[in-house]
């Protein structure tokens, strides 16, 4: 290192101290740690022989081991005992088992291949419980400064463990791919299993197109949800029978249908379930997240596997390997004191003392941290609950409104006075950028009555039918804009937005966002007589943003 430094002195000009500045924020970065739980997963293996079961399936954690570590396990790990590999240059992989509990436990630290500042800890265990086997995983993330985002996943031996041996997750059977509910039977057993006030995991219903009952006419695909959160969730296809029968057990409210994608939380009472408790997302959102339905794929499963770490009983489901395994010290230890262990091994338990109370300071801190953590995640889920609330609230008047259609006389011939006319008559359907507002000031376009006019259309069509959907809705909205003898279209999305800079771009929401839709009317050049209305469809607020009227913006062509 200070060879190093002398010789960038002789090659800069600069003293080492001026290095030692430049280098101190990476040297920060590197020594700042995040510890991140990824996911957890406990479920039962079905057995008829407790022995057998449980050896198979610790030998199914251990061939998955064997594989992370790259090298081979020593036999003591096939024979089931404890056992602790840390070569220098290799994955730390180990092994503790309390053969008086009948408990497993493994643990595989790596560094992440593609991302060096990132380490990934996997743990497992195998358990006998009053004649049943549990097998648990948890995934965890550890990063050193800056690191890219990712997207979760179920610890890889949960898969392995299911397909050798079998998994049983509240109560029914998983492993084969998504539940498919194509039947009324179906449907009723799907609402039972929804309703059981033992249910501990999330149910993810996806629903088929229309009237389809083929299950792959869906947007997102449920084979790969399915995989992605085995062992953590429930996956369900519910066709269009199946979707008639479940509406009629649940009501519409609490239904999924159309390609959207709905989260069962546990605690589902069809009787008194509020909506907002089991997200619903439409499928027309689904099409239009950021990614499409593959990125609403992404954030489905980050989502419901997040979950299953903001769990607070989570240490009591899986204690964690450090806590199995200082188990294990103490178990020795009281042997050691009736002196019949070796002076190697009563040597190794007094060394692992200073760990154990190391071992102490990091879970008080880490607890105090979930604790943090926790009250920040409940006081976000109230102030979602409360915004859910105010938009229902508004919904609501907004359909009991007595003033109904905006009158012609109400539709002003200038631009003079469109901010206030749209606070009035547009809020919480459409918002107007100030960029759109000052652009419609400054303009020298004739027919202002035909820019409010599609500003109507957008409130009264466009924002039901991306809100509910429905063939309906699209030929309202459809036949509206013909009578104005408008279009809609996309504008220069993907690789020639850019060439314009920031012109088909606007700041919204503390986020810099396309507007990458545009109502057309007349073709004329002349900024008198040529119409255009930019805007693009925000699905987080579920309104329109209008980000410039009512004239062309620049192309290639102008």
């Amino acid at each position: 290192m200070w060879k190093h430094l002398v010789m960038e002195t002789v090659r800069t000009g600069r003293s080492p101290s001026a290095l030692g500045e430049q280098l101190a924020p990476v040297l920060l970065r590197m020594r700042r740690a995040r510890v991140e739980p990824v996911c957890q997963v406990t479920m039962s293996v079905p057995t008829d022989d407790v022995d057998a079961t449980f050896g198979a399936a610790r030998t199914e954690a251990l061939r998955w081991m064997q594989e992370r570590a790259g090298r081979r396990l020593p036999a003591e790990a096939w024979d089931g005992g404890s056992f602790d590999l840390a070569d220098i240059g290799a994955p730390r992989t180990e092994a503790t088992f309390l053969e008086e509990i009948g408990y497993w436990a493994g643990r595989v630290d790596a560094v992440d291949a593609t991302a060096p500042e990132r380490s990934w800890t996997t743990e497992t265990a195998v358990v006998e419980v009053a004649g049943t086997i549990r097998f648990g995983a948890r995934l965890t993330c550890v990063v050193r400064g800056e690191s890219e985002p990712f997207v979760p996943s179920v610890p890889g031996p949960v898969k392995q463990v299911v397909d050798g041996c079998g998994g049983v997750l509240d109560g029914r059977s998983i492993g084969g791919g998504p539940w498919l509910v194509d039947t009324p039977e179906e449907a009723f057993r799907l609402v039972e299993f929804m309703s059981s006030p033992d249910r501990q995991c999330d149910v993810l219903a996806i629903s088929t197109r229309g009237s389809s009952d083929d299950p792959d006419a869906t947007l997102i695909q449920a084979r790969s949800v399915f995989e992605r959160t085995i062992g953590a969730a429930h996956v369900v296809v519910v066709t269009a029978t199946g979707n008639y029968a479940l509406t009629e057990l649940v009501g519409k409210e609490l239904s999924v249908f159309r390609q959207a994608v709905r989260t069962y939380r546990p605690g589902f009472d069809p009787e008194g379930a509020a909506p907002r408790e089991h997200p619903l997302a439409l499928g027309m959102r689904i099409a239009d997240w950021p990614g499409g339905p593959s990125g609403f794929e992404d954030f489905l499963v980050a989502n419901c596997l997040r979950g299953t770490v903001d769990r607070p009983d989570r240490e009591r489901l899986l204690p964690s390997y450090v806590a199995i395994k200082q188990a294990a010290q103490k178990l020795r230890k009281k042997t050691a004191a009736a002196g019949s262990i070796t002076d190697s091994e009563r040597v190794a338990v007094l060394e692992n003392e200073e760990l154990r109370r190391d071992n102490q300071d990091y879970e008080a801190l880490l607890e105090i941290a979930e604790e943090e953590l926790s009250q920040v995640r409940d006081e976000r889920d109230a102030a979602r609950g409360e915004i859910w609330r105010l938009k229902n609230r508004v919904e609501y008047l907004e359909r009991q409104d007595v003033r109904g259609p905006v009158a012609e006389d109400e539709i002003p011939d200038a631009f003079d006075d469109l901010e206030r006319w749209a606070a009035r008559h547009l809020a919480g359907k459409v918002t107007l950028t100030g960029r759109a507002i000052r652009a419609a000031k400054d303009s020298p376009f004739e027919d202002a009555r035909l820019a409010y006019r599609a500003l109507l259309i957008l409130r009264d069509c466009y924002v039901p039918m991306r809100r509910e959907g429905g063939l309906d809705l699209k030929e309202a909205y459809r036949k509206a804009l013909e009578k104005e003898a408008l279009q809609e279209q996309p504008t220069f999305a993907g690789t020639r937005s850019g060439e314009h800079g920031d012109v088909y771009f606007v700041r919204h929401g503390g986020r810099r966002r396309e507007l990458d839709l545009h109502l057309k009317g007349s073709d004329s050049r002349d900024p008198r007589f040529g119409f255009r209305l930019y805007f693009f469809w925000d699905s987080e607020n579920e309104e329109v943003v209008v980000g410039s009227l009512p004239n062309h913006l620049r192309t290639r062509i102008t």
